[in-house]
């Protein structure tokens, strides 16, 4: 399940790396801050009860990553050249982010175990449309 979770991040991460103008910057450094968010949530959950507790903002900053996921998708298809830019300019904090993300999760796995990667994986994937087959 953790695999899920890491899938249904990589279909919102290609959603987001799209463009060139300032709007996709900026859609660009808000999936960055929102990841960073997600890790920064994730990382105070230690036991059950702080998942529990936890859930409502989890879910907050899911549908906050689906819009940006939508409003990515409406944007124009960047040249070749635009993207090779994105991603010189993003990669490494987008990157860093990821890397947050999946030691955030990774720890809880290890915690308290699959059930809450997973739930916290589902929360997630309803931010992307990409479905786990695909993505494979």
């Amino acid at each position: 399940m953790q695999r899920f979770a890491m899938l249904a991040l990589a279909g919102i991460l290609s959603f987001t790396l799209v463009g060139c103008s300032s709007e996709h910057e900026e859609t660009m450094e808000d999936t960055i801050a929102l990841l960073n968010e997600f890790a920064d949530e994730l990382s105070e959950i230690k036991t059950n009860t702080d998942l529990v507790d936890a859930k409502p903002d989890l879910e907050r900053l899911s549908a906050r990553l689906k819009d940006q996921v939508d409003k990515a998708k409406k944007m124009e298809k960047p040249t070749a050249e635009e993207e090779l830019e994105l991603e010189k300019q993003f990669k490494p904090e987008m990157e860093r982010a990821q890397a947050r993300l999946k030691d955030e999760m990774k720890r809880i796995g290890d915690a308290l175990g699959m059930e809450a990667v997973a739930t916290v994986g589902g929360m997630m994937a309803g931010a992307t449309p990409v479905a786990p087959a695909a993505a494979e």
